[in-house]
């Protein structure tokens, strides 16, 4: 936190520090991702075996052994905190990229007013296994299902679009939507089960059943 209080301080003492040095447009805070880090081989931490985490004497959670990762709650948190402690700091961005969209999406209610960019490449968190992609329609829908009104922004976080007419991104009518590949097995049962398309054969333990016939 202290490192923190000195970005802060620093962003704010315009009368010592250079004007050539700029100042901070925006906070953005990643989860750390351990799973393809020499942390990822450490277990993770469960207080019914471990006991508590913070001033611990556990030898595991001491030698790093033991980890504790922060979770979508604390993640929320932080947010929430840096909303209030970076006032001075405009833009604080809603980290779907190592969350996920669904909580990219709820960071938007704990302070982030920015939902960040369509990424062309990323190999930072990729390569500890995280994965998440959304292009423009996405993004641009989950802002608006969440009460606001997406907008395009460039570099220095000025706006130089907003998305509030028929013609945005994901207002406009989608010539390729996804289409779940369900076929009929017999004339009882559907399968695979929309969510479960990954090409798998699961006509056996996972089947739905036909309600009707279509007409």
């Amino acid at each position: 936190m202290l490192r923190h209080a000195r970005n802060r301080d620093f962003d704010l003492d315009t009368d010592h520090r250079p004007l050539t040095t700029g100042h901070y447009t925006a906070f953005i805070h990643w989860p750390f991702q351990r799973e393809n880090t020499p942390l990822g081989h450490a277990k993770e931490w469960n207080p019914e075996i471990h006991g508590p985490f913070d001033d611990s004497t556990n030898d595991d959670i001491l030698r790093g052994r033991v980890v504790r990762m922060a979770g979508a709650d604390e993640y929320l948190r932080m947010l929430a905190i840096a909303r209030l402690f970076f006032d001075n700091i405009p833009s604080l961005q809603s980290s779907w990229v190592t969350m996920g969209p669904k909580i990219g999406q709820l960071a938007m209610f704990f302070g982030a007013n920015d939902m960040g960019s369509v990424m062309m490449e990323e190999n930072v968190v990729s390569a500890a296994g995280t994965t998440y992609k959304l292009n423009e329609r996405e993004i641009c829908r989950l802002i608006r299902d969440a009460g606001w009104i997406p907008a395009q922004r460039d570099q220095y976080y000025n706006v130089l679009k907003r998305h509030d007419g028929g013609d945005s991104p994901d207002l406009r009518r989608n010539e390729n939507p996804p289409m779940r590949n369900v076929k009929k097995i017999d004339k009882q049962y559907v399968g695979a089960a929309p969510g479960l398309d990954d090409g798998a054969d699961r006509s056996v333990k996972v089947q739905l059943p036909i309600l009707g016939e279509a007409r």
